[in-house]
C-alpha cells in the first residue's frame, strides 16, 4: 500500500493533513501520542496514546503553539518507508521496500534514525530528528564559532528555553547542507549521550532537499537537489 498526504512547515515543524487529522510527523520521538484515540492510517488503526515517557501529548501541543491531533513517532513509522517532500508539499508513505538509484544511501545506523556524517572536518554520529526546528551539537563542535541569533525552542519533559544558534555547514557524504544548529543543553545531551551520538538533524535538511527513509531496510536517501 502506498498513501500520500499533504504536509506544511509550521515553525519548523513537519505537520501533515491525514484525513482531516492535523499530524505531527516526529522520528525523534519513540511513541505516538494523541488524545486517546485511534488514528486511520495505512490501512491500519493506530493507537494514540495521551502521555508517554512522563510527558503529555497536550503538553507537547502547548509547547508547539498550535492545535494537532496526533504526533506520529517510531513505533508507527518504524515499520514503513517514507519520502518527505517539502518543496511539493507531500509526504508519501509505502509498506513495500524503498531503494531510489537517484539518491545518497546513508545506513540508519542508531535507534530511533541515525547516521554518520562529518561536520568541520570531525566524523559523528547525528539523530535524523523530523520533529525538531533546529538542529543541535555538542558544544565540542560548536568550539569556535560565533553565534549568530538566539531562538526559543522546547525540548518534551524539559519545556522551553533560549539557545544561542550558530550557522554550521554539514557535509553529508558530499551533499552540503548550510545548518542553523545550537549547542545541546545539558538535560538533552544526557538522553542522547545513552544511544553514542553527537547532535541532531533537524528541519535544515527537511527544508532544503527531498528525503525517504526506508525503516524496513534501515537506510535513509537524500536527494541532491
Amino acid at each position: 500500500m502506498t498513501q500520500t498526504f499533504n504536509i506544511q512547515v509550521y515553525h519548523g515543524h513537519l505537520i501533515m493533513n491525514c484525513n482531516g487529522n492535523e499530524v505531527l510527523l516526529d522520528t525523534g520521538s519513540p511513541m505516538t501520542l494523541g488524545k486517546g484515540q485511534t488514528l486511520e492510517f495505512m490501512g491500519r488503526s493506530v493507537r494514540c496514546e495521551e502521555s508517554a515517557m512522563g510527558y503529555s501529548f497536550d503538553t507537547i501541543k502547548q509547547q508547539l503553539g498550535r492545535d494537532i491531533d496526533a504526533l506520529l513517532g517510531m513505533d508507527t513509522l518504524g515499520s514503513l518507508c517514507m519520502l518527505v517532500d517539502c518543496e511539493a508539499g507531500e509526504v508519501v508513505f509505502s509498506d513495500e521496500p524503498m531503494a531510489p538509484d537517484n539518491a545518497v544511501n546513508f545506513p540508519l545506523l542508531v535507534s530511533p534514525v541515525g547516521v554518520m556524517t562529518e561536520v568541520d572536518g570531525k566524523v559523528v554520529k547525528l539523530v535524523v530528528d523530523s520533529g525538531a526546528q533546529l538542529s543541535y551539537f555538542d558544544e565540542q563542535l560548536l568550539e569556535g564559532l560565533e553565534p549568530t541569533d538566539v531562538r526559543e525552542d522546547f525540548y518534551p519533559g524539559i519545556g522551553t528555553f533560549e539557545v544561542p544558534v550558530y550557522d554550521v555547514m554539514i557535509d553529508l557524504d558530499g551533499i552540503q547542507l548550510q545548518a542553523q544548529c545550537g549547542a545541546i543543553p545539558a538535560s538533552v545531551l544526557m538522553d542522547i549521550s545513552k544511544i553514542n551520538v553527537g547532535g541532531v538533524i533537524g528541519q535544515d535538511l527537511f527544508a532544503s532537499h527531498k528525503v525517504a527513509f526506508d525503516f524496513q531496510q534501515r537506510n535513509m536517501y537524500i536527494f541532491n537537489n
